[in-house]
C-alpha cells in the first residue's frame, strides 16, 4: 500500500497550451485542474463540457464550473524526471540498509 502511495508523486501539473474548451473536448482527459478568476484552483475527475460549463467530479462530489471563470487549465503529466528520481532514492535506501546488515553480520575464521 505504502508504494501505491507515492506514485503520485511520478506525475506533474502542466498547463494547456489551448482553449479549455478545445482541451477536454478534443483529449478527454482523467483529470484537470482548472484557476478560477476569482478563487482556488479545482480537480476535475472525467470532465466534460456541458453548454458553457465544465462538468465533472471534484472532492465534493458532482462539481460545474463556467467556463468564463477559468482562468488557467492545468493537466496531470507523467514525469520521467520525478519517477527517475523516485527510483534512484529507493535503490540508494535499499543498497544503503543490505550495506548496513551486511556489516553487521560477525564475521567468522575457520576453526
Amino acid at each position: 500500500m505504502m508504494i501505491g502511495a507515492l506514485f503520485p508523486a511520478c506525475y506533474s501539473w502542466d498547463i494547456a497550451e489551448v482553449s479549455p474548451r478545445a482541451f477536454i473536448e478534443e483529449r478527454e482527459p482523467e483529470n484537470v485542474r482548472v484557476q478560477m478568476r476569482e478563487g482556488p484552483k479545482i480537480a476535475f475527475e472525467n470532465p466534460e463540457i456541458s453548454n458553457d460549463s465544465i462538468v465533472g467530479f471534484t472532492g465534493e462530489g458532482q462539481g460545474r464550473l463556467a467556463l468564463s471563470e477559468v482562468t488557467e487549465l492545468e493537466i496531470r503529466r507523467f514525469s520521467g524526471v520525478k519517477t527517475g528520481g523516485f527510483v534512484t532514492i529507493q535503490l540508494s535506501l535499499v543498497a544503503a540498509f543490505l550495506a548496513v546488515v551486511i556489516y553487521a553480520q560477525p564475521h567468522y575464521r575457520g576453526l
